[in-house]
C-alpha cells in the first residue's frame, strides 16, 4: 500500500514539477508577448501625441500671429488717433449735431476707447477660436 501510495504521489509530484515548468515557461513566454504589446502601444500612443502635438503647434502659431496682426492694427490706429482733437477742444456743433456714423467727429479719447474695445473683442474671438480648434484636435 505504501509502495502504490508513493508512487502516487511520485507520479503527482512529477506531473505537478512538470505542468509548473511548463506553466512557468507559458508565463514567461506570457510575460514576453505583453512586453511586445506594450511597447507597441507606448510607440503608437506617441506617434499620436507627436501628431496632435504639432496640430496643436500649429493652432498656437496662428493665434500668436493674428494677436501679432491685431496688436500691429491697434498701435496704428492709436497713432492716427493721436492727430484727432481731444474731446474738450472740439467745436460744439460737432458735439451737438454729429450727423451718421463715420466717426469723423470723434474725440481722440472716445476713438481711443473704441478701438481698445474692439481690440478686447478681437483677442477673445481669437482666443475662443484656437480653443475651440484645440478641443476640436484633442478629440
Amino acid at each position: 500500500m505504501y509502495k502504490l501510495l508513493s508512487g502516487a504521489v511520485g507520479v503527482t509530484l512529477l506531473i505537478a514539477v512538470t505542468a509548473w515548468f511548463s506553466w512557468n515557461a507559458s508565463a514567461d513566454h506570457t510575460k514576453a508577448k505583453m512586453a511586445d504589446v506594450i511597447k507597441a502601444a507606448v510607440k503608437k500612443a506617441r506617434e499620436e501625441e507627436q501628431v496632435k502635438q504639432e496640430a496643436v503647434n500649429e493652432i498656437a502659431q496662428k493665434q500668436y500671429d493674428e494677436m501679432a496682426a491685431i496688436n500691429n492694427t491697434l498701435n496704428n490706429s492709436i497713432d492716427r488717433l493721436r492727430k484727432r482733437p481731444s474731446r474738450r477742444y472740439l467745436p460744439d456743433k460737432s458735439k451737438a449735431n454729429c450727423q451718421g456714423t463715420t466717426g469723423e467727429s470723434l474725440s481722440n479719447e472716445d476713438g481711443r476707447f473704441l478701438i481698445w474695445e474692439a481690440t478686447r473683442a478681437d483677442r477673445l474671438r481669437i482666443a475662443l477660436k484656437a480653443c475651440y480648434e484645440y478641443a476640436d484636435t484633442i478629440e
